[in-house]
């Protein structure tokens, strides 16, 4: 409709990237899908499901009465030190979106320019961590293991969980460990088993997989660490270097969200 067309337009004004238009189209879910459909789960393509998803469905029953949406905080630092949310699995509460006059306030609030910030990069999840900042209620705050973002640039302080890991976000070009994970089996003891014995499915793994998966994966599953392997990547820190990397960002190209929609065309150069 014409509110939807409108929000998108004026908040793609301000993205960096090309890509970015596609991720703005999930704030605004709720005004384009039917309106049986009450709540929805939305995963980019470079999730790797862990544990079954009944338990993140849960979740839902754990909004309080304003919440909205369910977001899992960024684990790197690319806000500075803007508490951030990650776009990557998003519950969506589309029955109360619709009936939250508040909710479609802060956007029209973002798009009209009001909010003084860019949408950036990365677009939906930049939106979501304004209003957060704004209206902290509206977003419910879902444990670190629903969104276990595996990004090793920046100090591994940021990613650190303690909970064992419910769905693996292979993000920041890491697209292919997750494949690797979907086509054996994103288990924790298939992997713990891939590093311990070296082999899976009657095959050897190659050691540069073996690595790199008790790397990324083994902050995931405790028991896929073995003691003989470090879980320390090698990679700078300095500021200099987090600087250079995050001006010249651009998001893997497998980083495309399993919802899918064709832009709208409408244009209107006001707010909404």
């Amino acid at each position: 409709g014409h509110l939807s067309a409108c929000l998108h337009q004026n908040m793609v004004r301000s993205c960096a990237i090309r890509a970015c238009r596609s991720y703005v189209f999930k704030p605004l879910l709720y005004l384009l899908l039917p309106a049986e459909l009450e709540r929805l789960i939305v995963l980019d393509s470079d999730i790797v499901v862990v544990r079954p998803l009944l338990a993140l469905w849960r979740e839902f029953d754990g909004f309080i009465s304003q919440a909205v949406i369910g977001l899992v905080r960024e684990q790197n630092d690319v806000y500075g030190p803007l508490p951030a949310f990650n776009g990557g699995v998003q519950l969506l509460h589309l029955a109360r979106m619709r009936t939250s006059p508040l909710y479609t306030r802060m956007l029209d609030w973002h798009a009209s320019g009001r909010s003084r910030v860019r949408t950036g990069n990365y677009g939906d999840q930049t939106i979501y961590t304004l209003i957060a900042y704004q209206h902290g209620l509206l977003v419910h705050r879902l444990g670190c293991e629903w969104n276990r973002q595996l990004a090793y640039i920046h100090p591994r302080e940021y990613s650190f969980c303690s909970q064992p890991c419910g769905l693996l976000h292979t993000n920041y070009g890491l697209s292919w460990v997750g494949k690797a994970a979907h086509e054996h089996n994103a288990s924790c003891d298939t992997w713990a088993a891939i590093a311990r014995s070296k082999s899976f499915e009657n095959k050897t793994a190659p050691a540069k997989l073996r690595k790199l998966m008790v790397s990324h994966f083994g902050d995931c599953c405790r028991a896929a660490r073995p003691s003989s392997i470090s879980l320390t990547p090698k990679v700078s820190h300095s500021r200099r270097t987090r600087a250079k990397w995050v001006g010249s960002h651009s998001p893997d190209k497998h980083s495309v969200t399993t919802v899918i929609i064709t832009h709208l065309h409408t244009v209107n150069a006001k707010a909404c």
